[in-house]
């Protein structure tokens, strides 16, 4: 074996003295000399250049100058990929990241590994293990990421820590040595959309739609009427678990909220199996299915990660969009309620009530994915 071939089989190899290694090292760090030296504003050559360093690079990726690595070619970066100043990696090991990943300042990700013992270190011999970030990873400043680590969808890691072993995905982590903090709600995705807890810079988009007045009356709220109205709706009524924030895949800006909510927030949910769902959609993406489509991601999530029995779901009279994705998504009708309070409308309705159990959820065909 040749001692690219070692490092890559991740055993012990000549990182020092190897000629061929010496040679792909320095052709890499005169790239990326010639990338940090670059006009910052030049962005068709800063691209033309980052493509050249990386091996595989999605095509809306930004690095701030002053990046080094090894290698390059040993590197794989997803979409929507952003790295502040001082990003550095020395890719001995494959080094992956997902899509829409963001990396603060000062960050590096170091998959070479050196031997315990003196002798063998002087020789310049090291092995190396791969580093993997996974979509959707915000990795504060100053973060050192060690060989071979993963870093799970979702997560977030606090600036200055030390990643020294395996962070799960959807959690908060941080220190020296980095260690899980606390969860955090989890997205979902369909085909078609990216269904992900509400941020309060998502204010615009909510107020878009949400100040339609045919949106929200038809099902039970008023339209919003200013963007604090929005914010405000944001950090109380979706932040609660299993609220949801609907987007589309390619552009992760919401056109709509689903959720489920949970005994004790719903006047359907008989005990702790048991939750209620809703949603509702921005009217220019109406009768294209996407409503179904979250919902029955919703309903999986429910029945499988949540482990609930059965799902309640309702809607007013008059509402026939809204009775069409009960349809469509299996539920059965149990009742109707008439002189129904709606407080938020300062009136009454006819409301009708849907349900669907786990095992009807199963016998339609629908398994774990």
């Amino acid at each position: 074996m040749t001692e690219k071939e070692k490092m890559l089989a991740h055993v012990l190899y000549d990182a020092n003295y190897d000629k061929q290694l010496i040679e792909e090292r320095t052709a890499c760090k005169l790239l990326c000399q010639t990338y940090n030296q670059l006009p910052v504003d030049d962005f068709e050559q800063r691209s033309k250049v980052i493509h050249q360093i990386l091996g595989k690079c999605g095509q809306s990726v930004n690095i701030e100058p002053g990046f080094w690595c090894d290698y390059g070619w040993n590197i794989e970066v997803g979409e929507c990929f952003y790295a502040n100043h001082g990003l550095v990696i020395l890719d001995e090991g494959r080094v992956t990241f997902g899509n829409h990943v963001f990396i603060g300042p000062s960050c590096g990700f170091y998959t070479a590994r050196h031997p315990m013992d003196v002798q063998r270190r002087d020789k310049g011999l090291e092995y190396a293990l791969d580093i993997t970030v996974e979509d959707h990873v915000w990795i504060g400043a100053g973060v050192h990421v060690l060989a071979g680590v993963t870093i799970g969808e979702g997560s977030i890691i606090g600036a200055g820590s030390v990643v020294t072993k395996d962070i799960p995905a959807y959690c908060v982590a941080a220190g020296n040595p980095c260690r899980v903090i606390r969860q955090i709600q989890p997205f979902l995705k369909t085909r078609r959309l990216l269904l992900r807890p509400w941020e309060d810079n998502d204010a615009y988009s909510l107020f878009t739609y949400a100040k339609d007045p045919s949106v929200g009356p038809i099902a039970g709220w008023p339209p919003h009427q200013n963007l604090d109205e929005s914010k405000e709706i944001i950090r109380t009524v979706f932040h609660k678990e299993e609220t949801y924030a609907i987007c589309l895949k390619e552009e992760n800006i919401p056109i709509g909220a689903i959720d489920l909510k949970m005994f004790g927030n719903s006047d359907l949910a008989q005990n702790e199996k048991e939750c209620e769902l809703g949603y509702w959609l921005g009217k220019p993406y109406w009768g294209q299915g996407l409503v179904p489509e979250a919902a029955m991601e919703l309903l999986r999530h429910a029945f499988i990660d949540l482990g609930m029995e059965k799902v309640w779901c309702g809607y007013y009279d008059g509402n026939i969009k809204s009775k069409r994705v009960q349809e469509k998504c299996g539920f059965i009708y149990q009742w109707t309620s008439y002189d129904v309070e709606v407080p938020l409308m300062h009136e009454t309705r006819t409301g009708h009530v849907s349900r669907l159990t786990r095992k009807e959820w199963f016998q339609k065909g629908n398994i774990d994915r």
